[in-house]
This record gives C-alpha cells, sequence and structure tokens, in this order.
C-alpha cells in the first residue's frame, strides 16, 4: 500500500461495492460496513508500512525500500518520510474514506444516466392533464358521531363523497398512479410518511371505479426506496393487497420539455408520470425546513429521478415545485393527516395525532386549506411554492376554511409548530452554500444519507 497507489483501489474499491451491493441487494447499512472494514484496513496496513513496522514485502514493486519508503515511492518521487510534515501525511490519511467514496458516487451517477432514453415529451402528451377539475375540497376529522365516521376509512370516504366522489375520477380501465410518500420520511415516525391504511382505502376506491392502481415513490436524496418500502411494512402490504408498488428512479427515464423559460428546462421524468390516466398525490401532512410545508405540491416533487437532484436546490426549490406540478397536475390530493408531523420536518418531526384528511380536486386548494389547519393564516404570503402556483393560476390559494365545522377541536388546531426560523435560514443557507462548491452536488447526494436521514433516527 501507499499514497500513490491506495487512492486508485480505493476508489475502484468503491466501484465494486456499489455494482456488488446492486447485484447482492445489500441494504445501505451492509454496504457502509463493508466500505469501513475496506478503508479501516487500508489505513492500518498503510500506517504500519508508514511507520516501519516492517519493510515493505510485495513481490517485484518494493525494490527493497523500507515501508515509509514505499508509501511515498521515494525511488521514483525522491520524496522521504522526513520531508513530509505529520499534519500533511494525517490529511492523506483522511482522504482514504473519500476516495471509496467518490468510486462509489461515480458508479451510482454513471447507473442512474444509463437508464435515460433520448425520447422527448411535452405537455400536451401528458394523459392525466386531460381530466383536470375545479377547486371543491372537503375536511373530515375523525371519529364524527354526527356522521357516523370512526376511523380513517370511513373518514376519507365521505370526504372524497363529499367532492363527487371517486368515480368522478376514475374511469374503467385508468391506469392511476398514486404518489405516496415513502422514501421522504422515517420508519419509526408515523408523521413522516404517508400511512399505509390510507393507501389501502384509496386502492380499494380506485379499484371499485374500474381503474387499475399503481403506487409509488422515487429515490430520494437520504434513502432508496425498496429499503424504505421494505422497512415500513409496503412490500408486505403490496404483495398482500396484490398491488403494482413501483420505484419511479428504476421505470423508463424519458426527457420532459418544461419550457425553456423555466428552471427545469428540458428535465428527466418517469415515463410513468406521462402514461397514467389519473395522478392521485397522497402526502404525508408535515412541516418542511426549507419550504415551510409539504403536502401535496411537494409530494409531487419526489416524482423526479433521483439523477443529481441536488441541483434542484440551486435551481430554486419553489420554482421546481411549481414547475412539477405544472406539468403532471394531481386529479385528486389526499392530505394524510391521521398523523402528522409537526416541528423540525420533513424528517425529525413530532407526531401529531392529527385524525384529519383534507381531499380537493385541485392540488393548491389542498395545500393551502391543509396550510391553514396547520397555522398558516395566509399561505399565499407565507408559503413561497403555493404563492408561485396561485399566482400563475394552476390554483386557488385564497378560499377560507372554518374550524368551528369541525366535529370537535384539536389542541393543534392552526398551532402546530414550525421548524425553528434560525434554523431553518442555517440549513438553506448551509445547503446552498455546499452545492456552490464544484461536484459538492455528487458528495451531498450520497453524504445526505448520514446528514439527513441517519441523523433524524438517532
Amino acid at each position: 500500500m501507499s499514497f500513490l497507489v491506495d487512492p486508485p483501489l480505493l476508489f475502484i474499491a468503491g466501484i465494486a461495492l456499489y455494482l456488488a451491493g446492486r447485484m447482492l441487494g445489500l441494504e445501505r447499512l451492509a454496504k457502509i460496513t463493508i466500505a469501513l472494514i475496506v478503508v479501516l484496513a487500508f489505513v492500518a496496513f498503510s500506517l504500519l508500512l508508514y511507520a516501519d513496522v516492517f519493510r515493505c514485502t510485495f513481490p517485484i514493486v518494493c525494490g527493497g525500500q523500507s515501508g515509509s519508503e514505499f508509501m511515498f515511492h521515494s525511488d521514483v518521487t525522491g520524496i522521504h518520510k522526513g520531508d513530509v510534515p505529520l499534519p500533511v501525511v494525517a490529511i492523506l490519511f483522511a482522504m482514504y474514506p473519500v476516495w471509496i467514496y467518490m468510486g462509489y458516487a461515480l458508479a451510482l451517477m454513471l447507473s442512474k444516466r444509463s437508464r435515460v432514453s433520448d425520447e422527448v415529451y411535452s405537455y400536451n402528451e401528458v394523459k392525466s392533464s386531460k381530466s383536470q377539475k375545479g377547486s371543491k375540497y372537503s375536511v373530515v376529522r375523525f371519529p364524527d358521531v354526527k356522521n357516523g365516521l370512526s376511523d380513517a376509512g370511513q373518514a376519507l370516504q365521505h370526504a372524497i363523497d363529499s367532492i363527487g366522489g371517486m368515480a368522478g375520477f376514475v374511469k374503467q380501465g385508468d391506469r392511476v398512479l398514486i404518489k405516496v410518500n415513502i422514501c421522504g420520511g422515517v420508519p419509526e415516525f408515523a408523521g413522516t410518511h404517508t400511512t399505509i391504511q390510507v393507501a389501502d382505502i384509496v386502492v380499494d376506491m380506485v379499484r371499485a371505479a374500474g381503474g387499475t392502481p399503481v403506487v409509488c415513490d422515487a429515490d430520494m436524496v437520504w434513502t432508496k426506496f425498496w429499503s424504505q418500502a421494505k422497512a415500513m411494512g409496503w412490500v408486505d402490504w403490496a404483495e398482500r393487497k396484490q398491488v403494482e408498488l413501483v420505484n419511479l428512479s428504476e421505470t423508463k427515464i424519458v426527457h420532459f420539455d418544461f419550457g425553456n423559460e423555466t428552471v427545469l428546462g428540458r428535465e428527466r421524468v418517469s415515463m410513468e408520470l406521462v402514461n397514467a390516466d389519473v395522478i392521485i398525490s397522497i402526502p404525508a401532512m408535515k412541516t418542511h425546513l426549507m419550504t415551510g410545508v409539504t403536502l401535496g405540491m411537494k409530494n409531487m416533487y419526489g416524482t423526479l429521478p433521483e439523477i443529481d437532484k441536488a441541483v434542484y436546490h440551486m435551481r430554486g426549490i419553489d420554482e421546481v415545485i411549481y414547475w412539477i406540478n405544472r406539468a403532471f397536475t394531481p386529479n385528486l390530493t389526499i392530505i394524510d393527516g391521521t398523523i402528522g408531523g409537526e416541528a423540525i420536518g420533513p424528517l425529525s418531526c413530532d407526531d401529531v395525532d392529527f385524525r384529519t384528511i383534507v381531499v380537493s380536486e385541485n392540488v393548491v386548494t389542498a395545500d393551502a386549506i391543509a396550510a391553514r389547519l396547520m397555522g398558516y393564516d395566509d399561505p399565499v404570503s407565507e408559503i413561497d411554492h403555493i404563492a408561485l402556483a396561485h399566482e400563475r393560476g394552476l390554483g386557488d390559494a385564497s378560499l377560507e376554511f372554518d374550524m368551528s365545522s369541525l366535529p370537535h377541536r384539536h389542541l393543534s388546531d392552526g398551532n402546530w409548530q414550525r421548524p425553528d426560523p434560525d434554523v431553518a435560514r442555517f440549513y438553506t443557507w448551509g445547503t446552498h452554500l455546499l452545492l456552490k462548491i464544484p461536484t459538492w452536488d455528487i458528495l451531498f447526494n450520497i453524504g445526505a444519507d448520514f446528514m439527513l436521514y441517519d441523523a433524524a433516527r438517532l
């Protein structure tokens, strides 16, 4: 081992780890463990060589050199142990995990790009856009003795019936893409992800209307679809329910022309979005450090494949949210507030046993009503992506909701804990600062696994 040989070997090891992980279906923790073992082995052996505990014993390449001479390839570079200050040596060793990390990152990014088709689609080819409606909405809380609603299933059925019923959205033979929040949450915190119970009911309603449900989400920066879906119980549920569960990041990826004047321009999307006859967005109802709330519109941002996803933050996250919803506007939005998430969302949320469901035929209206329930008195002036959508005519965010119409009040009505403004500003500033560093978006895509996801689970 040497300071010249180790970096490329570790880089190759990172590539091999990614490929082995895909072939063997290794969990993220297993891959991290393997990477740590490899790095520690390299560091330990190289430290012994550097300290001249033993001489270099590799055939042919050693040439009778001492351990430290081999570490610096003194016969070629003319550099010896005494020429290099200890702080520099420490930095060289500290770079070891970075090399394996970079190899893994490169393999990941190339793999994602290899799935992208050259096909380009535009707004008029989005099948679901042909059945957009108005701004009707319904807010239902359970239990509701007056209306005989004792659980989430009855509440959801009542809410959708109030705006025309599922048959008003789904026709016989429709392929219905149901976007849930799986990857944007943490298994241990129920308020961070869509509940299976709500999705289960929606699947039944879609089937009853004659549609074919497809439940989906896409890989996120901090976690991957299948490991997350398995941990939350979605995989077992889908098998029992005999419903298709899809990782949009693994589907056919095509280019979509959002328009030259947009922040997205020509961007990669899943072909599933283009081909769906109906799109239903079922987000968890929770707060978000950068966007204030993450509801129906932000849930659709989660349909974007994971290719260089960090770059969207530099383009303006609220603009990106707006344009993905402009292109692929949900036909029906069901905000799952059975258990919500407040405080430091989207991952480190505190659960709110809210037992409330908001449904609307317009995603902007749904988000605005839910935001009011959370305590945003004027969503248009307080939440940027809702403001953009309202001002540009995607939906009406000005509709009021009378909380006294609910069957009973909740202590959190209009009083959800929001992310601390100072923490939110620091998080946003730090993210944008890091992403200005060349190639840092690749490191961010991988490193966020720990910074965002694992930190939330500590």
